[in-house]
């Protein structure tokens, strides 16, 4: 699992997807295309990078043995 380096929150993935405007009222219909990851993100302190290659910057790994001893799950 990622964790934060500043806070040790969790690292998880922002998606957005992209769908059609079916209506001038805006109305929103089918979509377009699979997700798109927006950006990485802390679920706690909220502080983020826009990909995989950046993640190092905010965050480290914890292998789930590690998890486990300090009784995260």
């Amino acid at each position: 699992m990622w964790k934060c380096k500043k806070c040790g929150g969790e690292i998880v993935a922002l998606l957005g997807t992209q769908k059609q405007i079916v209506s001038k009222s805006c109305e929103l219909g089918k979509d377009l295309d699979e997700h798109i990851m927006l950006q990485l993100e802390c679920k706690e302190c909220y502080c983020h990078v826009d990909n995989f290659n950046q993640i190092d910057r905010i965050a480290e790994w914890i292998p789930d043995e590690e998890k486990n001893k300090h009784g995260d799950i």
